[in-house]
């Protein structure tokens, strides 16, 4: 039986990620150590046409991030991993990198199993609390928090720091940006419920970047924000 097998409450974790129902356990882990490399912001716009004209951040950009704050990493768990968009990418750049998702949407979750090791249908944060502490090296979540209540968005940080050995790298819009044709009373997945700004993610340990020319579309916040935490 598998991870995708269980009913989302029903996995049992004694030992990094094996599941004392299914016996479902992953490669052993190797430990190594991680200097990320600072992430450098964007050139300030001398003009709104410069602005205008500057490529806008894309999926390519979101991964060359990814990877250089992973670069040393042998694990990765990627949280609200959709149909596997990253992991599909990860695991074309980097074969040997030990992949993990966590998808709410089963559909989706199925869909990524095909580019990682194991797959975890389930939400954040309630089911990250079952997960061991430094089952992977790094933990990211991208577009992940905004959909999250402020206080559901911080248990999620807190567990993410938890699970990574090395490093936690997240994507969020700049501040609050709604989320047109979504709503929050009537959809639980899409919508989003919150909105962090730099001071945010700094105090709690995080390195930041702001791309000012980002748009995530109508409604959105002319920008984007990253945040890289490095364990000790």
């Amino acid at each position: 039986m598998t991870e995708l097998e269980h009913k989302e409450s029903e996995h049992q974790f004694v030992d990094r990620d094996a599941c004392a129902r299914c016996g479902k356990t992953g490669k052993e882990i190797a430990a190594y150590q991680l200097d990320c490399l600072p992430l450098a912001p964007s050139p300030a716009s001398s003009s709104a046409e410069e602005a205008k004209s500057r490529p806008q951040l894309g999926e390519d950009d979101v991964l060359r991030i990814v990877l250089d704050a992973t670069a040393e990493c042998t694990s990765l768990l990627d949280v609200g991993c959709g149909p596997g968009k990253y992991l599909r990418r990860l695991r074309a750049e980097r074969p040997h990198l030990r992949l993990v998702g966590l998808e709410p949407h089963r559909p989706d979750a199925r869909a990524a199993l095909e580019w990682a090791e194991s797959m975890f249908c389930g939400t954040a944060p309630e089911d990250l609390r079952c997960l061991q502490a430094g089952m992977v090296d790094a933990v990211i979540a991208l577009d992940v928090i905004e959909h999250l209540s402020p206080d559901a968005a911080l248990e999620t940080i807190g567990s993410m720091k938890r699970l990574a050995r090395r490093v936690v790298v997240m994507f969020t819009p700049l501040g609050f940006a709604d989320n047109p044709g979504h709503d929050p009373a009537t959809d639980e997945l899409q919508a989003h419920r919150s909105g962090w700004w730099p001071s945010d993610l700094e105090r709690m340990g995080f390195e930041t970047t702001v791309w000012p020319t980002f748009s995530g579309g109508p409604g959105h916040q002319p920008g984007a924000l990253w945040g890289v935490w490095r364990h000790g």
